[in-house]
C-alpha cells in the first residue's frame, strides 16, 4: 500500500479548482515557439506545426473551437498560422504528427489552465510522458519540485474512442504512482476538436 506524504491531499484538490476562463479565449498554436518551461522553443514550435496539420487535415481552420471536458473546462479558439505544403510533407505521418500535436495542444492547456508548467520529460517505462511543477522551477530545481504527472494522447478522428482512451491511459499511468503526486490525463481529439481532461490521484479520483 503506497503511503502519502503530508500535504497530497491538499494539493490535489487545489490541482482539481480549475481557473476560470472567458467565453471563447483563444490559444495560440505558435506561441509555443517561446517554449513551454524547461521545454526547448524548437520542440514546442515542431508541437504546434504538428498540431495545426492534423487540424488541417480535419478541414478546420484556424479560430475553430475546442471544447475542454472533464476535471479541466473551458472553451477556446484554436488559433494557427496557414499550414504549407512543406508542413503537410514534413508530418506525412499522421499517426506521429497526431500524437506530437496533442503534445503542444495539452502543452497550452496546462499553461492556460493551471498554475504549473512543464519541466521535463519522463523516463521510458514510467507511463507518463511529463513531469509538472511550479513555474518558479522553470531554471533548475531538484526532482522533488514536480507537483503533478501528465500523460497526453492524440486522436487524429474518432470522438467516440476518447472515452477509452483516457480509461487506458489512467491505468497506465499508474506505473509512476510511487511519485506520490497526482497526474493529468489530457486526451485531444482533432476532428471534433475536444479535450478530455481527468485528474487522477494515488488512491483516489478527482471529482
Amino acid at each position: 500500500m503506497l503511503l502519502l506524504h503530508v500535504g497530497y491531499g491538499l494539493r490535489l484538490r487545489t490541482l482539481c479548482r480549475t481557473k476560470s476562463v472567458g467565453d471563447m479565449d483563444s490559444l495560440k498554436l505558435f506561441s509555443l515557439k517561446r517554449g513551454i518551461g524547461n521545454i526547448t522553443p524548437a520542440l514546442c514550435e515542431s508541437f504546434a506545426e504538428a498540431a495545426a496539420v492534423c487540424l488541417d487535415k480535419n478541414n478546420h481552420r484556424s479560430g475553430v473551437e475546442l471544447k475542454v471536458e472533464g476535471d479541466l473546462q473551458g472553451n477556446f479558439s484554436l488559433v494557427w498560422i496557414e499550414v504549407t505544403e512543406e508542413m503537410r510533407k514534413s508530418y506525412n505521418n499522421l499517426l506521429q504528427a497526431t500524437e506530437r500535436g496533442a503534445y503542444g495542444i495539452a502543452f497550452l492547456l496546462v499553461d492556460r489552465m493551471t498554475d504549473l508548467t512543464v519541466l521535463e520529460t519522463s523516463a521510458i517505462g514510467s507511463g507518463i510522458d511529463y513531469w509538472l511543477g511550479p513555474r518558479s522551477a522553470e531554471i533548475e530545481l531538484p526532482f522533488s519540485s514536480s507537483e503533478a504527472r501528465l500523460e497526453v494522447s492524440g486522436i487524429l478522428s474518432g470522438k467516440q474512442e476518447v472515452g477509452k482512451r483516457l480509461q487506458r491511459k489512467r491505468l497506465q499511468s499508474r506505473a509512476s504512482d510511487g511519485s506520490n503526486i497526482p497526474a493529468y490525463i489530457m486526451i485531444v481529439e482533432f476532428s471534433a476538436p475536444i479535450s478530455k481532461v481527468a485528474l487522477r490521484g494515488i488512491s483516489n479520483e478527482c471529482h
